[in-house]
């Protein structure tokens, strides 16, 4: 109840509305606006620089460093 109630002060500000999760509309043009930002996101990256194989080579490490405090575990974090 504490946690609706926090929410509700939150979303009191000045032309926000009390209803947790509540988007306000946007105009076409801002929309338009934030979908082109968005994908030139994507694009840059789509096209870093990064190999394939730097980003396997990198989650083999990020893996082992993860199960390394899983030893005494009887799970595999990663199977």
């Amino acid at each position: 109840m504490e946690r609706s109630k926090e929410l509700a002060l939150d979303a009191s500000k000045p032309g926000e509305t009390s209803r947790p999760g509540y988007v306000p509309p946007m105009s076409e043009a801002e929309l338009a606006r934030r979908n082109q930002a968005a994908m030139r996101l994507l694009d840059a990256w789509e096209n870093d620089e990064e190999s394939e194989e730097e980003q396997r080579e990198t989650l083999a490490v990020l893996k082992a460093a993860l199960g390394e405090g899983r030893i005494a575990s009887s799970r595999n974090l990663f199977p």
